[in-house]
Order: C-alpha cells, then structure tokens, then sequence
C-alpha cells in the first residue's frame, strides 16, 4: 500500500504532467478538466479506509490541498490553470514570434519580468474576449448583468401584496423593490428602496407600476445613462419599443410607458429584461414592503456622507411620485 507522500510524488510527477502536451494547444473543456481531477483527486484519498467497502472520506477540500505549500497546500498544480496559462502563452508567441528571451542576471528581476508579460498577455487575451461578447438589442434578455457598464437599475414588484403600511386588513396593494447600482470614484454606491403603489390589475401592471417609480426615483436622484432591469419580458421590451401605441402593449400599463418613457429619453437609458435569479435583490424587497412609521426611513451608512446630510435621503426627502408611497431608503 502506498503511503500520502508516495501517492503525493506520483501525482506531482506523473499524473499532473501526462495531459501537459496536449493542453499546450488545447483548450480543454470544464467538465474534462473535472473528471481528470476527479482521478487524481479519488487516488490521493484511496486507502485511507480500504477495508471499508463505502467510499473514502474526504478530509480536506481540495482546493485547499492544491494551494502551495507555503499557503499550507501540498503543492497539487490546478489542472485549469495551467491549461490556460499554456494556451496565453501560445497566444503570446504567436503575437510576437521575434520576442528576444532577455537572461536577467538578478532572479527576482526575471520573476517580475515574466509576471509583467504574463499580465499583459491575460489582459490583451480579455480584453478580445470582453470585445466579442454581445450586447443583445433593448428590451430582449440578457444572460449577465455584468456585461452592462455604468449605473443599473433593478426593480420588481410583490402583487396584491398586503405587507404594506396603511391599508387595512384583508385589503392589498403593490410592493415595489428597487435597487441602484451606481459606480464611484473608489467603489460602488448601492442604494435599496421599498415603495407602494395602489393595488394593480395583473402581474404585469404592477410591474410597470415599479419601473415608472424607478425612472421617477433615477431622475430625482440625476442618474445619467442608466441601464434599468425588470424580470417581465413583455414589459422590457414595449419599454424598449419607446411607444405606448403599438398594438401588442396593453392597455393597463400605457399610463405607467408614458411616464417613464417622458424620463426615459432624458436620462439616455437603456432597458433590459433579466432573470429573476439575477432580480433577486429587488424581488426580496417588494416581497417585504412595511415600515413602523408615519414617515419615509431614510438610512445612510455611506462613508463619504458621515459629516454631511445624505444626498440621496435630501433628493427623495420631497419625493412626490403620483401614486407612490415611499417607505425605507437604505443608502450603503
């Protein structure tokens, strides 16, 4: 039987490096990569419980084991990188083919130098891929949010929600959930709001009923070219259409179209439908519209607001949205 440190030897000196000649020009796919893993992976634990006929027990994830051992990892190379690390440095080759190799006499030189090359080659590498990734055309879904610069703006809506402040028992209104995503100068400003509207028609009225508050809210708060995300495709794409007249869009929802298409053209925003895997922020604060006083909740945890007043609570301060009714604004 062959101890861990025999098992580790064989797996950093034979297992590793068989599939090396061919991930020097091939890409190989994930679910590859996971079943030539998986190999290694069952024989360094083998052993561990042979007289048991039950699988062995994994005592350590193995993304800890492939770390290096000054990490306290035993040193397992991560089939994945070094599949993609060959193939950028083809890439680089074959972008500059009379590269001269430079000897630097100092090591720690040569290390940096070879980092710097590296990095340059992932970014050009990146920078093609981000380059061939299509944006689909407004109002149609879009697989990532994250492919959309600039500030986004997520909205959702609870129908026939009666967690709202205000109504009486046994009646219902609309929660509406709204989330900005607002890109600065060293980070990211995130601000979350629960509102309400009277009760609505269908799913899709409430719907729009959140989208003309958060076009409302996006002027108030003087958002520029914003990109807005709702999770009902009908209503993406008549808000896309930048029509209220066209005859596939319903009635209910025209009133709602005209008021955000009056902001929509002035902000210069665009408008998507997305899943609501990625809604969920704005899904789960519709869902919970209620707050425990009369007025508006305005919270700022924001580090560049600490000595001054919010401005984000001093634009929505006097936020008049017809037929909306603000309840919590938590600015991070």
């Amino acid at each position: 039987m062959l101890s861990h440190a025999a098992r580790l030897e064989l797996i950093r000196s034979v297992f590793s490096t068989i599939p090396v000649y061919y991930m020097s020009n091939i890409l190989f796919s994930k679910k590859f990569i996971a079943k030539l893993t998986a190999v290694i992976r069952n024989f360094w634990w083998t052993g561990i419980r042979e007289t048991d006929s039950r699988k062995s027990l994994c005592l350590r994830a193995w993304k800890d084991i492939s770390n290096s051992k000054t990490e306290g990892g035993l040193g397992i190379r991560n089939l994945k990188a070094i599949d993609e690390s060959l193939i950028l440095a083809a890439a680089w080759r074959e972008v500059h083919p009379n590269r001269i190799h430079i000897m630097a006499a100092n090591t720690e030189c040569a290390l940096q130098a070879e980092a710097l090359a590296s990095e340059q080659v992932y970014n050009s590498f990146s920078d093609s891929l981000n380059n061939e990734q299509h944006i689909p055309l407004q109002g149609t879904t879009i697989k990532s949010d994250l492919i959309i610069k600039g500030t986004k703006i997520y909205s959702d809506a609870a129908f026939r929600s009666s967690k709202i402040l205000g109504i009486m028992r046994g009646q219902v209104g609309t929660g509406i959930g709204i989330y900005f995503s607002i890109p600065v100068d060293h980070g990211e400003l995130n601000i979350q709001i629960q509102a309400s509207a009277p009760v609505t028609t269908d799913p899709t009225h409430a719907e729009a009923k959140a989208l003309s508050c958060a076009a409302l809210i996006a002027n108030k708060l003087n958002v520029q070219q914003p990109t807005f995300f709702t999770d009902c495709l009908p209503l993406a794409s008549a808000a896309a259409s930048k029509t209220i007249s066209h005859h596939a869009t319903p009635w209910n929802i025209r009133n709602e179209l005209a008021s955000f298409n009056s902001i929509y053209s002035i902000l210069n925003a665009q408008v998507f439908h997305i899943s609501r895997n990625l809604n969920g922020v704005a899904h789960n604060l519709a869902q919970q519209v209620y707050q425990a006083s009369d007025q508006p909740l305005m919270i700022c945890s924001t580090r560049s607001h600490d000595t001054n007043l919010c401005p984000v609570a001093a634009s929505l301060a006097q936020f008049s949205g017809t037929g909306f009714q603000l309840h919590k604004v938590y600015c991070y």
